[in-house]
């Protein structure tokens, strides 16, 4: 069987088992686009080996947080900064590939099939940033020798929204809330944000209120729960705050973004996501002037946005 066909047939199976269209426009774009990916890419293969350590069974909350850690200084981000340029790392330093998906009833997937990873995110919505560590550490729990994955799955928005809003509470969601806890918010970067925050507010005393966890969660681009989540887990908060935090929000303004709405908060910063992977795009530049891949197959793949560079590097 073709490559592409194997990549079809994979992608079709994730979209039966997620109660997805299989024959979805969208879907066979991203298989087009794998295709060509694992054509031109020189070695195709994630550069994960050194998380694996951290995947023992039975995986812990401590073992998640030491990985999206140890994860974070392999991306070459310091300990203070938010991570908006996550999956524009993920490409350089780890050879994970980010790709939007035009669906809109597909929030996110990811596929680990022929020696290449990828990660499929919708590309409407603010939690992408969280959506991409999440299936990050969902690539990296596929790979365990304990568990049979499948070489590609997608997530549905119904079951993805219940996931964001801590709707399951399985070993392998949790482990992936950790670890995108600990990857998109660094415990210095929190402790200084947090301390800049009350200092500017002038709150007084020690407890941590849900207006400091918005600011928060505006700083490092993630959701109060995310925010919320990683201050009880750093014992900034007491065990179970973050869970009853967002269900006061939720009960008395409508929710925490509703609240952030309210006071005037400055809106989440958008994740920057190249139509394109640069390292990608590159590639398969190089590998149409090289002969190797016809113009056609790479525009039929990446759509107008490569037509317009291959036209570029052809002088026209």
């Amino acid at each position: 069987m073709a490559r592409a066909d194997r990549i079809r047939t994979a992608c079709q199976n994730a979209a039966i088992e997620a109660a997805l269209d299989a024959n979805d426009a969208n879907i066979e774009m991203l298989v087009k686009r794998m295709d060509v990916a694992l054509q031109v890419l020189k070695s195709p293969f994630p550069d994960l080996e050194e998380l694996n350590e951290f995947l023992a069974w039975p995986l812990t909350n401590a073992a998640a947080v030491e990985c999206g850690s140890k994860c974070r200084e392999m991306l070459g981000a310091d300990d203070i900064e938010p991570l908006f340029t996550l999956p524009r790392l993920l490409a350089e330093r780890l050879n994970v590939f980010v790709m939007f998906i035009e669906s809109d009833r597909i929030a996110s997937g990811r596929a680990l099939i022929d020696g290449g990873a990828f990660i499929f995110l919708k590309r409407t919505g603010f939690e992408h940033l969280f959506r991409c560590a999440r299936e990050l550490s969902w690539l990296l729990m596929d790979g365990m020798p304990t568990r049979s994955a499948p070489e590609v799955v997608f997530r549905s928005v119904a079951n993805e929204d219940q996931a964001l809003s801590g709707g399951r509470a399985g070993p392998y969601d949790r482990f992936a809330d950790g670890f995108a806890d600990a990857l998109l918010v660094p415990a210095r970067g929190l402790a200084l944000s947090l301390q800049e925050v009350r200092r500017v507010m002038r709150v007084q005393g020690d407890a941590v209120g849900d207006v400091e966890l918005l600011y928060l969660a505006r700083i490092f681009g993630v959701s109060f729960r995310c925010a919320a989540r990683r201050c009880e887990r750093l014992d900034l908060l007491p065990k179970g705050s973050a869970a009853l935090l967002e269900k006061f929000l939720r009960d008395r303004f409508g929710g925490a973004d509703d609240r952030a709405s309210a006071l005037d908060l400055p809106p989440r910063p958008d994740l920057p996501i190249d139509e394109i992977p640069e390292m990608l795009a590159a590639a398969t530049i190089r590998a149409v002037r090289n002969g190797f891949l016809t113009p056609e197959s790479a525009a039929d793949a990446f759509g107008e946005s490569m037509a317009a560079q291959l036209r570029a590097d052809d002088g026209e």
